[in-house]
């Protein structure tokens, strides 16, 4: 058969090849996705973003905003009255966590 044998609605008996194989295809598919993810992040490092979109992909508030950038924690930029920030400055921003 295909390597997979149903006993009842609870067992599954799969033979370790297959199961190696259905593991390694797995792995596979998910690093091919976050290679794809990646990329698209890399290209849109200098993508220029909106306050109001800062705030929504970073999930904090207007107020918190407006400290991280009195304190310098994110670079903000400003075309006229409009505040504006580079992904990338949003990049440097974060710092790994221990």
């Amino acid at each position: 058969m295909n390597g997979i044998t149903i006993l009842d609605n609870d067992t599954v008996v799969v033979k370790v090849d297959k199961l190696q194989q259905m593991i390694n295809d797995t792995v596979w598919k998910q690093i091919s996705r976050l290679e794809r993810r990646f990329e698209e992040l890399s290209q849109q490092q200098d993508k220029i973003v909106t306050k109001n979109e800062a705030i929504k992909m970073l999930g904090i508030s207007s107020s918190t905003y407006d400290n991280w950038i009195k304190n310098g924690n994110l670079v903000g930029h400003k075309i006229g009255d409009k505040p504006l920030l580079y992904m990338s400055d949003i990049k440097k921003a974060m710092k790994p966590v221990n």
